[in-house]
């Protein structure tokens, strides 16, 4: 038997590694909390997927798991999926299960096991256990995450051990049936409340990236986790998507990837932060929410007529002469990034020297008594 660190460091890069075994495998058996793999970004080959041809693979229905890109890599590669979700009696009370339905439990115990065997075509298997979820963030090193990986004969007591653990864990779950993806996604939107956000952000969609954050100093008691999403924007377009995390109080131990950020203003009117999600995300006392655009380009709505989107206005006392420092540090931004228009002797506009995307309206001298 031999026993080795899968990940050498703390933010280490598995995907490729697990690529390259899996390639190698005669078949593999999977369980994992959390599963957002084969979106446009799919760290995975074909000649990977093929392995769970003769296995499946595990998961728990809570989000983030993307129950769509789940179907795809079925449609693609043939790999059967089954769900973590208990079945009860049908005409039980809802207040009896908590989140549930009356039909299905939506468990608050949660799949949590992380675990992959691996059999090769030498009688050798692989078990990697640990913490690593089948996410982006987690495989590629993104997250904090660590694995051990065991390698020992396929006929030995702990692989045996383990693939009776597997077993077990799959005979708790439900066959994903893709035909059903609707149905599915109703019980995993249950768990959260579902429903569906609409928010207006102040930018054209041929600048808008495939993830986001919105952020607010204040928790917005209407936006949860799960939710489905309309992106709507200023050239006409709304945008599907899913909120797929929410984060409170985020700090340092929460922080994102850089990728764009928008500060809600209220009533869904967002406007975009000069700084990017990796900063606004490492801030105390900041709640985010994490969006990801849907895979589904034919769900795009072309017809909309964009609302004006709510803007942020800013005041501070008349200056005989720009002072972009003094203004820059009351809307926490750089100098060099301001421009300021005169409008009247007593009114200034204030803009970001990127026009399109400012999120700032006129910024006046208070009224006199």
């Amino acid at each position: 038997m031999k026993v080795s660190l899968f990940g050498n460091s703390v933010n280490a890069d598995i995907s490729i590694q697990i690529n390259e075994k899996l390639k190698k495998a005669d078949k593999a058996f999977c369980s994992v909390a959390f599963f957002t793999l084969g979106g446009r970004t799919d760290l995975l080959d074909a000649a990977a997927w093929r392995a769970f041809n003769n296995g499946w693979i595990c998961v728990d229905l809570h989000f983030p798991t993307n129950l769509k890109n789940m179907k795809n890599i079925y449609d693609q590669h043939s790999v059967p999926f089954f769900l973590h979700l208990d079945k009860i009696q049908i005409g039980a009370k809802k207040s009896d299960y908590g989140r549930s339905s009356s039909v299905y439990n939506v468990p608050d115990g949660l799949l949590h096991s992380k675990l992959l065997l691996i059999d090769y075509p030498d009688q050798s298997s692989e078990v990697i256990v640990g913490s690593h979820n089948w996410t982006i963030n987690a495989l590629t090193g993104y997250n904090i995450e660590q694995s051990v990986c065991i390698r020992d004969k396929t006929d030995s007591p702990l692989i045996k051990g383990f693939r009776d653990i597997l077993q077990d864990i799959k005979s708790k779950c439900k066959f994903f049936d893709t035909r059903k993806l609707n149905y599915f996604l109703n019980l995993q939107k249950e768990a959260y409340g579902g429903g569906v956000k609409k928010f207006r952000l102040d930018i054209d969609s041929s600048n808008l990236e495939e993830e986001l954050i919105i952020f607010t100093k204040g928790e917005v008691k209407e936006i949860k986790r799960g939710q489905t999403v309309w992106i709507h924007t200023n050239d006409g377009m709304a945008i599907p998507g899913e909120l797929v995390k929410s984060i409170k109080n985020a700090g340092a131990n929460a922080s994102m990837p850089s990728i764009q950020a928008f500060e809600y203003l209220g009533s869904g009117s967002c406007a975009p932060s000069w700084d990017r999600a990796d900063v606004i995300s490492s801030i105390n006392e900041v709640f985010f929410y994490h969006i990801i655009r849907s895979q589904d380009e034919e769900s795009i709505v072309t017809a909309y007529v964009p609302e004006p989107v709510q803007k942020k206005e800013y005041w501070f006392p008349k200056v005989p002469e720009p002072h972009y420092e003094k203004v820059a540090s009351i809307l926490g931004l750089n100098p060099k990034e301001l421009t300021l228009e005169a409008l009247s002797e007593e009114d200034a506009m204030i803009k970001h020297v990127d026009y399109e995307h400012w999120p700032f309206t006129v910024v006046k001298k208070p009224q006199r008594n």
